[in-house]
């Protein structure tokens, strides 16, 4: 690859955060050459440099391109009935208590919708919660991906994105499609409206009594989050709810919204939380609340990068970490590395006592590790247990040996 190959790769990159706030450079570095490479073959251009100029132009034929391009490194991972634990919480107690409260008409906004399966799933449950009442409810569905979008209104899926869609919601808003593929019954597919729309520019529609932005935000950049944030929050209603996804965390914002801790992880409130609530959860067995994961205070100091030291705050996992069934655990450590990031110095995470950690809780490890990695610190996860090396190397997450979870209670 030439210098200047390799400046124009660099260059694509930069023009898609500025149009769209994601952060190409940052996660998903890498995609952007085998794409461009491909499609200079494709159109049969003279090379990056051409295709670079066709994206910038900014005329009709730049769009085609843009969509294209998101299409192809976008990471769209998207299927049915996504985070149970909210989805439970939003049927069971917050669209009737925004009912209640004397809403006539539920307006939710997706985000970010991909190919469409999450604001399919939020209708069947606004449908199923309002079923039998003169209560009306609507749902809008963006993405900045026109070609995502055209796949959503067809509402046809293939089995694999059914997820783990209740086989009661699958039969009444699903309907066998061609070649073994399921499609969106179209009385429910009415109650679903298409936009094209960037998370950067003012939202498209206000009062919005639900916003579901979730597995979105990770990818902005810093600046881009927080232009997002803003205009999805200002397409709230007084009183409305916002749902991120496991991973992310409002924190850098807490001017804007309040944690509803009533609920599972990841949904805020413009309101803040409101008072005391029946807890909601997944559809399981009570089990004894888990005990919170805290921070440590600083148990040593480590040189940092400019050579000064840094303290460091240890974080003990223990027990199991999955978003579905144990979102009290995931939100414990959320806050828990909130704290130490908010403290400085590098982080430890003590692993050997986890025994089950899912890539939810990989990617909220790995997001913190990028904020302390930005202010030259650095998050690692302490282990010498086999399951948990393999789950690190996984997910890309820095790995150091240490003693064990018994040794380090004992110093």
């Amino acid at each position: 690859m030439s210098e200047r190959q390799a400046q124009v790769y660099r260059l694509v990159e930069e023009l898609v955060t500025r149009r769209t706030g994601v952060d190409i450079a940052g996660h998903l570095a890498g995609r952007v050459q085998g794409h461009v490479d491909e499609q200079v073959r494709r159109l049969g251009l003279e090379g990056p440099d051409d295709y670079l100029g066709r994206l910038e132009s900014g005329d009709e034929g730049s769009l085609p391109l843009l969509d294209d391009l998101l299409a192809s490194v976008l990471v769209h991972e998207t299927f049915f009935y996504r985070f149970q634990s909210q989805l439970v919480a939003l049927e069971a107690s917050i669209i009737p208590e925004l009912v209640g409260s004397g809403t006539r008409n539920v307006r939710i906004w997706s985000a970010g919708c991909s190919q469409g399966p999450e604001p399919y799933t939020l209708a069947m449950l606004a449908a199923r919660s309002t079923a039998g009442t003169d209560i009306g409810f609507n749902v809008l569905a963006t993405d900045m991906c026109g070609a995502f979008l055209g796949e959503a209104k067809k509402g046809i899926y293939r089995p694999d994105k059914l997820g783990e869609l209740p086989a009661d919601l699958r039969s009444r808003y699903l309907c066998p499609g061609g070649e073994g593929t399921f499609e969106v019954r179209g009385g429910l597919r009415e109650r679903v409206r298409f936009k094209r729309h960037n998370l950067l520019d003012p939202p498209p529609e206000r009062n919005m009594h639900v916003v579901s932005c979730r597995n979105v935000l990770m990818y902005l950049g810093r600046d881009g989050r927080r232009r997002a944030i803003e205009n999805l929050v200002s397409a709230l209603s007084d009183d409305g709810f916002l749902l991120v996804g496991h991973s992310e965390s409002l924190r850098d914002v807490p001017d804007l919204l309040g944690v509803d801790r009533r609920f599972a992880l990841g949904i805020y409130r413009r309101g803040g939380a409101a008072s005391p609530p029946a807890p909601v959860g997944p559809r399981r067995a009570p089990q004894e609340p888990p005990p919170p994961v805290r921070a440590e205070p600083p148990a040593t100091e480590r040189p940092g990068k400019t050579g000064t030291a840094h303290a460091v705050s240890l974080i003990r996992l223990e027990g199991e970490y999955d978003a579905d069934l144990r979102p009290e655990k995931l939100a414990s450590l959320k806050e828990s590395l909130g704290e130490a990031i908010d403290k400085g110095g590098d982080v430890v995470l003590e692993a050997d006592g986890a025994t089950l950690l899912d890539m939810s809780t990989a990617k909220l490890v790995a997001r913190a590790a990028r904020l302390v990695e930005s202010e030259g610190r650095r998050l690692t996860v302490r282990t010498g247990k086999e399951s948990v090396l393999r789950w690190a190397a996984r997910h890309g997450l820095q790995v150091e040996s240490g003693p064990s979870t018994k040794e380090v209670r004992q110093a």
